[in-house]
């Protein structure tokens, strides 16, 4: 069995990341159909308590758990977040962007789960994949236990059930299916 840790760092929908949590719900759902393992943690604070994907935050409950899942040694690890349609990043051009951190080890598996987006994607996407402008500590903690892990960030205004789609077909493409 494939198993998968899905986070949502910013999942309080009324802040930000409005379309996060919706995505990694609709995953989750359709990957259990599909008979994987998958552990999701969705963050229920507003971003103002604290960004769930930075260093400091690494001893509050919401990371205890995600390092615990961690720990157990999933296939990988999937970082969703979402971002504004008017955004003043170089991300504006896209509906999905894969983030590629500079961190040794990192920036080769973002290169393979983009190709594995692409690949599946049939034109339907306009999908990036960009250096990251701050370091994801959620995807780092991952590369720790030696676990890939990617960030993709998404368009607000896109449609979550195609997001998710996307996503599970580019699973199964870079695991092999089930």
């Amino acid at each position: 069995m494939k198993k998968i840790v899905l986070t949502a760092p910013h999942g309080n929908e009324y802040l930000n990341d409005v379309i996060a949590k919706h995505i990694a719900e609709t995953l989750r759902d359709k990957l259990l159909q599909d008979d994987w393992g998958v552990s999701t943690f969705i963050n229920v604070l507003p971003r103002s308590s604290g960004d769930m994907n930075r260093p400091k935050t690494r001893d509050t409950i919401y990371r205890n758990m995600v390092r615990n899942a961690i720990s157990c040694m999933p296939n990988m690890v999937l970082d969703i977040h979402g971002y504004p349609p008017d955004t003043d990043s170089p991300m504006r051009k896209h509906e999905m962007v894969v983030l590629r951190s500079y961190k040794e080890g990192q920036a080769e598996f973002a290169e393979k789960y983009y190709n594995c987006l692409c690949q599946v994607n049939k034109g339907q996407f306009d999908i990036g994949i960009q250096n990251a402008e701050a370091e994801n500590d959620i995807v780092r903690e991952a590369l720790e236990f030696k676990v890939p892990a990617v960030l993709v960030e998404h368009v607000e205004d896109g449609p979550v059930g195609a997001f998710a789609n996307i996503h599970f077909e580019a699973l199964k493409l870079l695991f092999g299916g089930i």
